[in-house]
């Protein structure tokens, strides 16, 4: 009994102790990590202005492939917000918000985690002789809880790491963008408002890698196949649809305009696509080549004061079967905008 005695008095100690440590311990988190880019404010003020692009650089949207994200219907500057969902222990659930944005200079968002106090990050673009040094912090207040401030103390260990990895992510997306400049000089960026359309598709979530031009023929083929059974005629050009994409892998649908209403026939189904005003990019080019141009959209978009309102569609406008030249092939890469 003397022994347990002893050994409570030691525990008794201890726990005083780290009480009596803890009010000397800061209550304020900050983390802070930065890396220059050669690209330009706007490019980088972009892809993080605009919360789908996250989806491509986020260090943690790629711990959880099944995480669910619902996105706000302004998904750019200030407002803008999406919420996760993920049954992974690293992630859980949550909701990160931007509270300001001030383009293409600073970014302030919020991150709620569920159960826990809100933390907020910023992010500041500066114009350099090489690019633009990208500066992202984040702060937190870790209130009077001794074990939270003990936790704290280990923050900069924990965030640091993803912060250094997020922000090369986007040095390597930002800086595509210039290495292909001659590929996309010649896109040509306008407004259009885009009419309610008819479609037959299918929608699946797929590796990027998969995305060949033998998949896209079996799935317009398959969507041809059931237009034929339903006696259902071509009202426009093939599109792919992009819900939601990043650096892996994209939940998308291959579709084509129809003339009238048909039956779904197995995975090809059929609906209504809303009317919407949009920013619809020219790009003549492969098609498997577009990347580079979203970059430029979302730059354009940010300096342009445009806010995105739906998902990304590409609408090929040149058949390959009767150009094979591909620098003549017609893209129309339309985003959705308020």
């Amino acid at each position: 009994m003397k022994i347990l005695k002893k050994i409570g008095i030691i525990l008794l100690v201890i726990i005083l102790l780290l009480l009596v440590v803890s009010f000397f311990l800061p209550r304020k988190v900050h983390v802070e990590r930065s890396l220059e880019m050669k690209a330009t404010p706007e490019t980088v003020f972009a892809l993080v202005n605009e919360l789908k692009a996250w989806e491509q650089w986020s260090p943690w949207h790629k711990i959880d492939p099944e995480m669910t994200i619902t996105y706000s219907d302004i998904t750019a500057g200030s407002g803008a917000f999406y919420e996760w969902k993920s049954k992974h222990d690293q992630v859980g659930n949550g909701k990160l918000s931007i509270v300001e944005s001030h383009a293409p200079a600073h970014i302030k968002t919020q991150m709620d985690f569920e159960g826990m106090d809100p933390a907020y990050a910023e992010f500041n673009f500066e114009a350099t002789t090489e690019g633009v040094k990208v500066t992202w912090t984040m702060d937190s207040d870790m209130g009077m809880n001794p074990i939270a401030k003990f936790f704290g103390l280990m923050m900069d260990k924990f965030i640091g790491p993803d912060y250094e990895k997020g922000l090369a992510n986007l040095k390597e997306l930002s800086e595509k963008a210039p290495l292909a400049a001659e590929t996309i000089a010649g896109c040509q960026f306008e407004e259009r408002q885009l009419p309610a359309t008819l479609v037959a598709g299918i929608r699946e979530k797929v590796n990027l890698s998969d995305l060949t031009s033998a998949k896209f023929g079996a799935w317009y083929a398959a969507i041809g196949e059931a237009m034929h059974k339903a006696n259902v005629q071509y009202a426009g050009s093939p599109v792919s649809i992009y819900y939601s994409y990043d650096s892996v892998s994209t939940d998308m649908e291959a579709a084509v305009p129809v003339t009238a209403k048909m039956k779904d026939d197995g995975n090809v189904k059929c609906h209504e696509m809303p009317a919407t005003k949009a920013l619809v990019v020219k790009y003549y080019g492969d098609y498997t080549k577009t990347g580079p141009v979203y970059n430029e959209a979302f730059a354009y978009m940010a300096k342009n004061g445009m806010q995105s309102a739906g998902a990304p569609m590409e609408i090929y406008v040149t058949d390959p079967g009767m150009e094979k030249d591909t620098s003549k092939w017609l893209t129309e890469i339309a985003f959705p905008i308020q």
